[in-house]
């Protein structure tokens, strides 16, 4: 008997097509081989919780696409050519008529489009020839000790520039990969226990970041390998990246019993032309763009947006500023600290006389008695009383938190003042790297502490470079990362003088205090 496990993102690729190599006629070429019997889908729990979890997200992500596109078109220009302007002018509404109306049918459409893929997906789980498997407290153990020791698939970021951006890296890694480990130790578990000697497991993801080796992509990670080598399972477990593929190489004689071998060798054979056909073209503009001293487009371009001096800049200020709310605050803090341990050291005799300095100079009077300890309550009733701040209850680095490299959709700043109010500046956009393309980075500030709401953004233009026949250059344009972002550091800065104002009041309320106790001049 033939066992496949596929991945959640597997799952979500019968839903939307967002992976061109997964067709939409993978779900029902799913159903015939179950519906035939000769094999069997294994489901971890997990992976139903997951897919469930992700339909919403994947399906909205097909809005937020066409609102980008919607975007990108409406800000189209051209160049000041009367004749080839009044063309460029009508032909955009057309562009723009044609996005609206598919924006708009994907709204009309989207609550069904969400409810048929549970239901497709509530179908397909409750087939009679699916397994699904519960994870218990062995395979959490597993996962976990997986966790522990940072073994695939957790592991760490190796493209980091320094070692907080590794452990932020590494903390969302953890988040997201225990899900994966309790798959990969379900599957194992089952396939020990559970499948005959004769019998094998298929299992196939895309996610080869945490489940692939890191140099052959189509084999599994050594540290899950061993695992497996453990078991002695390993003519029995066999781990897949290509769904299509595996269909054709390791179900061929289920495939042509359920009647679609022919359909599906079909597919992959003009989805390889296709993808020939693309790495000659990219190929060629890559080498292109050599020629012109461009970044290829496989770079990772998010590191060119952090290197990038202005981005630099920015991220510099957001942490200059939060250190300084820091140590500002800290500073109050310590200055607190040290009036109470003067206050507590003091004796009897001492602390009559301190009290007597202050009701000299002070419009509220402190009652002198022979106790030490309700003359020290009573002074630091005072100090309570006319701070703002409860200032033992706060952290300063839980308060104001920023991120000290850039990074896409994700949350680069994060602030308190003293009441409940807050400050985030979150950075949301995809980078879709082609020639002659653009995209925009939207770098949101959400402020409840002043209310001052805003949008900047970071815009990449890739550049390209064009030749003729005979390989000489004939337009082109450089690559560049475009920042506009000063009201947002205006805010940055409003802010960060708002709590400081509050800090430096306390302050001042402190330094009153222990002059009037005598403690400084």
């Amino acid at each position: 008997m033939k066992y496949l496990a596929l991945d959640t993102n597997i799952y979500l690729d019968m839903v939307v097509s967002r992976n061109k190599s997964h067709k939409p006629e993978a779900y029902a070429q799913m159903k015939k081989l179950l519906d035939y019997g000769e094999i069997t889908l294994v489901v971890p729990a997990i992976v139903i919780r997951e897919v469930n979890r992700h339909i919403n997200n994947e399906i909205e992500k097909i809005n937020s696409h066409l609102k980008l596109v919607k975007k990108n078109v409406e800000s189209l220009y051209w160049i000041n050519n009367i004749d080839e302007m009044k063309i460029f002018k009508e032909k955009i509404p057309n562009v723009t008529s044609v996005i609206k109306e598919v924006k708009d049918l994907f709204e009309s459409n989207k609550e069904r489009y969400i409810s048929d893929a549970v239901n497709l997906f509530n179908d397909l789980f409750s087939h009679r020839h699916v397994i699904c498997l519960e994870e218990n407290q062995e395979i959490l153990f597993k996962a976990h000790l997986r966790q522990l020791y940072k073994k695939r698939p957790f592991h760490y970021s190796k493209q980091v520039k320094d070692l907080s951006k590794q452990d932020k890296d590494a903390s969302k890694q953890d988040k997201d990969s225990l899900a994966d480990a309790v798959i990969i130790e379900s599957l194992i578990e089952y396939t020990k226990k559970e499948l005959d000697i004769d019998d094998c497991m298929y299992f196939i993801t895309r996610n080869t970041v945490d489940f692939s080796a890191d140099v052959e992509k189509d084999k599994l990670h050594p540290e899950i390998q061993e695992s497996i080598l453990s078991l002695n399972i390993e003519n029995q477990f066999f781990y897949r990246i290509h769904f299509n593929k595996t269909l054709i190489d390791d179900f061929k004689l289920e495939t042509e019993n359920a009647g679609f071998l022919e359909e599906i060798q079909a597919e992959m054979e003009e989805e390889n032309l296709k993808e020939m056909l693309k790495e000659v073209h990219v190929r060629d503009i890559e080498y292109h763009r050599e020629l012109g001293g461009l970044t290829s487009l496989s770079a990772d371009w998010e590191v060119i947006i952090n290197e990038n001096e202005d981005t630099e800049n920015f991220i510099d200020e957001l942490l200059n500023c939060t250190e300084e709310l820091i140590s500002q605050f800290d500073n109050l803090s310590q200055e607190h600290a040290d009036l109470l341990d003067n206050i507590q050291k003091l004796d009897l005799f001492k602390i009559q006389q301190r009290i007597k300095n202050f009701n000299s100079k002070d419009n509220e009077k402190i009652t002198i008695t022979g106790e030490i300890t309700d003359m020290q309550d009573a002074i630091i009733e005072i100090i309570d009383e006319r701070t703002n701040i409860d200032i033992e209850n706060y952290e300063a680095t839980k308060m104001w938190k920023c991120d000290d490299y850039f990074t896409l959709n994700d949350t680069l700043l994060q602030w308190e003042d003293f009441g409940i109010g807050e400050l985030t500046i979150t950075s949301t956009g995809q980078l879709n790297p082609e020639n002659e393309g653009k995209d925009d980075i939207e770098i949101e500030v959400n402020d409840t502490i002043l209310n001052k709401n805003l949008k900047g953004s970071i815009e990449v233009s890739y550049g390209y470079l064009y030749f003729d026949e005979d390989n000489h250059p004939t337009d082109g344009m450089q690559e560049k990362v475009d920042v506009y972002l000063g009201e947002v550091i205006e805010t940055v800065q409003d802010v960060k003088q708002h709590i400081i104002d509050q800090i430096q009041y306390d302050e001042e309320i402190i330094r009153d205090i222990n002059i009037k106790l005598g403690f400084i001049k």
